[in-house]
């Protein structure tokens, strides 16, 4: 499944194989070089320019993932290197606990909670029946995204009660520019069938943000 992901926004996983020197399963990778995600929020907050450049590219290297069926669902900034220090180079490097959705597959963990409380979607949590989709790395993109514009993580819990009660709503977003807030506030629905239905959707929404419902838009007094 990982060898089909073959797309610019992810590293490309190359051969499977047992090395014979070790004696162990060994995955051969691309090798990126660059700076992680982490690493640039640190520097401060990127424009709104540049978190529309990485919501595009990273979501459209997910519509790839989950068009093999795919989900990622541990996203964060760790898990992102903008090779070259570009982000409009941005990859996802790691699809280490991923869930496939193919009849009789599984996850590296068997089922068990997977992710990070900061970027982790509700359903993960066992909200909304615990299912788990592309929806689900929809709602820990756009926390990403927010990492990204504000130049920190927004704090959604440290124990599984406070990330469950964060979770509840839509987080405020009021810090986001305002160019932005409308689809990261849609994108961040605690119910997944609120949230758009897919990444491509996200892009879509990205060049039409006429067509965010009206209940994420703020009105206009002209």
């Amino acid at each position: 499944v990982l060898g089909r992901l073959g797309h610019d926004a992810i590293v490309r996983y190359h051969v499977f194989t047992s090395d014979p020197a070790i004696g162990r399963p060994s995955l051969v990778m691309e090798f990126v070089e660059g700076t992680s995600m982490n690493e640039r929020m640190k520097q401060g907050p990127m424009t709104p320019g540049e978190v529309r450049v990485l919501l595009r590219r990273l979501a459209s290297g997910l519509d790839r993932a989950h068009s093999v069926g795919v989900v990622h669902r541990d996203l964060s900034p760790d898990n992102v290197i903008l090779s070259g220090g570009i982000v409009a180079e941005a990859k996802i490097i790691d699809f280490g606990i991923a869930k496939s959705s193919m009849k009789g597959d599984a996850t590296l963990l068997q089922g068990q909670f997977a992710g990070k409380f900061g970027f982790v979607a509700p359903e993960q949590l066992g909200a909304f029946g615990g299912n788990v989709d592309a929806r689900t790395d929809i709602y820990s993109l756009a926390l990403m995204m927010v990492a990204a514009s504000q130049g920190k993580v927004l704090n959604m819990g440290k124990s599984i009660v406070e990330a469950v009660r964060a979770r509840g709503s839509v987080p405020d977003l009021s810090m986001i520019d305002a160019s932005l807030r409308p689809l990261l506030e849609h994108m961040l629905e605690p119910d997944p069938a609120h949230r758009p239905a897919s990444m491509a959707e996200v892009i879509r929404l990205l060049d039409n943000p006429d067509d965010i419902p009206s209940r994420h838009v703020e009105p206009s007094f002209d």
